[in-house]
């Protein structure tokens, strides 16, 4: 028996919605189509409608590759997971009050086949993607499975790894069954910032779990937040078995922009930006790198790139004022701030307090603005 409490640590997160409308989806590509569809109805919480997306058949046989299991046992399966489990069930885990989470685009594979990419942007400002793995069934699209960037792991595979502790299936190896429960506190010593005891029990964990995507992911972030450049020797073993995967790529951003490494942070973004063939949100945290570093202008460059591709970014509008502010340059300051303050139906003083930015609302470009207010 599955439930769906089993997932939820596969898809962390309070998440919300940003609906952007991307044209009549009949009119667009069929894999687009799909995307827009997707988002809308993430964007109506209307995730039943989405619930026929999920291929069970696909989706039940890659969770079961950890058993032996006869072709009987493999469709009782499947139909177990189609009363367990529905796409309702796990958006409704995915998608919750706060952050964002919005289609970005389709990818294409390099074994021919296409992924939806979908962005998740946690009310904190932590930054993840999915991948929503996509075949063709007669003229139907359908989702075989979800893979997550930040923690390394396919949804199918967190779902198999949960039979391992009912023995109901015979395993194909023994040691998994045996270590899977070890394994996986992992993650919830990585949550719980225990990272001294997530990677204590890394270290007793067989090879085959050493050198799995998410858990040497995870024992990544777990270094890296013991001892700086303790993690270099995983991030290599890392790199040489999973040359194509992004999540690394993701998470040493942030390593390195908490240790104020903010051209490294920068080189990894750009090594996202290029698997995924770029984002406006890792344009946008490249920005937030440079302004860090102090090269304001490219960081204005940037946001004002943002912002003219019709990219419906706050946080970009944001930061382009902290960099005119920074740079003294009050007129673009106050212009872009009322459009801004309009925008978001607040007051220029509210959506940039006086006590934040005391030498621009000193200025004699805001006294006059006021004075010209309050004439009418």
């Amino acid at each position: 028996m599955i439930h769906i409490q089993r997932i939820a640590f596969f898809i962390l997160g309070s998440l919300m919605v940003t609906h952007t409308s991307l044209g009549q989806s009949q009119k667009l590509d069929p894999y687009i189509a799909l995307g827009v569809h997707m988002d809308s109805s993430i964007y109506e919480h209307d995730y039943h409608s989405l619930s026929p997306l999920l291929d069970y058949n696909v989706f039940s046989r890659k969770a079961l590759h950890y058993f032996k299991v006869s072709e009987e046992e493999a469709l009782a399966f499947e139909e177990e997971l189609r009363e367990q489990i529905s796409m309702e069930d796990i958006l409704g885990v995915l998608v919750e009050d706060d952050g964002r989470y919005e289609f970005v685009k389709v990818l294409d594979k390099a074994n021919g086949e296409k992924s939806l990419l979908f962005r998740q942007v946690y009310s904190d400002g932590w930054l993840n993607y999915q991948e929503y793995l996509l075949h063709t069934i007669g003229d139907k699209l359908l989702i075989k499975d979800i893979y997550s960037y930040e923690s390394g792991s396919y949804l199918s595979d967190r779902i198999g790894t949960s039979y391992l502790t009912e023995d109901i299936y015979p395993v194909r190896s023994g040691y998994v069954q045996q270590y899977h429960a070890l394994a996986d506190s992992i993650f919830y010593y990585n949550q719980m910032t225990a990272f001294k005891e997530s990677w204590r029990v890394y270290q007793t964990l067989p090879r085959y779990y050493k050198d799995k995507e998410s858990y040497l992911l995870s024992a990544i972030i777990a270094l890296s937040a013991i001892e700086v450049d303790k993690e270099i020797p995983l991030l290599q073993r890392y790199q040489d078995k999973y040359p194509q995967s992004p999540g690394v790529h993701l998470v040493m951003t942030d390593v390195y922009k908490a240790r104020g490494l903010m051209d490294a942070a920068i080189k990894e973004l750009e090594i996202l930006e290029e698997y995924i063939g770029g984002d406006a949100f890792l344009m946008y945290k490249k920005a937030e790198c440079y302004a860090t570093k102090g090269d304001l202008k490219k960081a204005e460059k940037l946001c004002k790139v943002i912002i003219e591709e019709k990219n419906e970014m706050t946080e970009a509008e944001l930061l382009l004022l902290d960099c005119y502010y920074l740079r003294g340059k009050h007129k673009f300051f106050l212009e872009n701030l009322l459009v801004l303050a309009e925008k978001l139906s607040v007051e220029p003083e509210v959506l940039c307090p006086p006590e934040d930015y005391p030498v621009f609302f000193s200025s004699d470009i805001w006294q006059e603005w006021l004075k010209r207010t309050k004439n009418g």
